[in-house]
This record gives structure tokens, C-alpha cells and sequence, in this order.
């Protein structure tokens, strides 16, 4: 098993950090996620095997 582990995305995840993410068959997110829409990507991305997460609204977003 291929496993990624992010420490913090806080709203952001470049294409180049996307396109890594592919390749693994889970991740591991834990951190501060901000974005629901990041959540639900990673979450697509592996189909559903993503380690427990923080999401939390940006107080900085419209």
C-alpha cells in the first residue's frame, strides 16, 4: 500500500501535490484541511481511504 501523509493543507493543494496524490492508495491528513471541497477531492482521489482530519471554515473566506 502507497501511503501519503500530509501535515497541513489550510485551504491550498497545488497541482503538483494533486497529481502525487494520485499514485497513493490512501492518505493520511493531520492537519488543518479549511476547505471541504480539499476533503472531498483527497477523499475521491483514494475512494473514501483518507485518515482522520481537521476541517475547519476559513474565517478569511468570502
Amino acid at each position: 500500500m502507497k501511503l501519503a501523509h500530509l501535515s497541513g493543507t489550510h485551504g491550498l493543494l497545488s497541482p503538483e501535490v494533486l497529481e502525487l496524490l494520485r499514485q497513493k492508495d490512501a492518505i493520511l491528513h493531520s492537519g488543518d484541511v479549511n476547505r471541504r471541497e480539499i476533503a472531498m477531492m483527497m477523499s475521491e482521489i483514494t475512494d473514501g481511504k483518507l485518515g482522520k482530519l481537521s476541517v475547519e471554515k476559513n474565517r478569511n473566506s468570502a
